[in-house]
């Protein structure tokens, strides 16, 4: 079966919450060279990895790409960072 946005998002959440961010953050890549792209979830996954490793400095500048994206952050994604 090809990736998808659910597939992809789903392997990133699993790596984050893992404490395998590089392996996250390899993923998404891969999934925007497959022409997959990334929704609000997906990053808020990778931000939410970050968070609770204690990187808040590459959490923020994921929560910054979000609107170089095109993406609004939600909620979930605001009380993460507080």
């Amino acid at each position: 079966l090809p990736m998808n946005l659910v597939s992809y998002t789903t392997l990133i959440d699993a790596q984050a919450r893992a404490g395998n961010l590089d392996l996250a953050v390899k993923l998404l890549k891969k999934m925007e060279e497959n022409g997959c792209t990334p929704n609000c979830i997906t990053i808020s996954a990778l931000v939410k990895g970050y968070c609770r490793k204690g990187d808040l400095s590459n959490a923020l500048s994921l929560f910054r790409d979000l609107h170089v994206r095109g993406l609004t952050p939600d909620i979930v994604l605001m009380n993460m960072l507080l």
